[in-house]
């Protein structure tokens, strides 16, 4: 016959080890994945009135399929035009230094968006975007 504190020993195991794997789980929970790329750029040169006109389309994926939050486009300049397809609500900010701010909210899993900047004169830089869990990695090559 066992004694009362070998049950006790157990249910303290027990408890010990659901307590660790919450812990553990909670560190090692996915963290979502953003990337982003420039997938064109057109430049249009038009004679009358002597311009150029240049557009750059920007887009970002969550790859992961944890959602990804507060995802913010930084530009050091503000663009003369710019749309995001597919359509959605944003907030749209500049700085005292200059930096303009569009904030997209959040990405689903495997969800994407589309920014299309128009410069004039003046190609758009390519930005910033960061997210909850800091600066997105800019993938040069999203192409397999």
């Amino acid at each position: 016959m066992n004694s009362p504190w070998h049950y006790i020993l157990l249910v303290l195991i027990g408890v010990l080890s659901w307590y660790l794997s919450t812990v553990i789980s909670s560190f090692l929970k996915r963290k979502s994945k953003l990337s982003w790329w420039s997938s064109g750029e057109f430049i249009y040169n038009i004679k009358e009135p002597n311009m150029k006109i240049y557009n750059r389309i920007i887009r970002i994926k969550n790859e992961s399929r944890e959602p990804a939050e507060n995802i913010e486009i930084m530009h050091p300049n503000a663009p003369h035009i710019f749309k995001i397809f597919p359509s959605r609500d944003y907030g749209n900010r500049i700085l005292e230094d200059g930096t303009h701010i569009i904030d997209i909210g959040n990405l689903g899993s495997k969800e994407s968006v589309c920014i299309g900047i128009i410069n004039i004169n003046a190609l758009p830089e390519l930005p910033i975007i960061r997210n909850r869990w800091g600066i997105v990695k800019h993938n040069k090559d999203p192409w397999p």
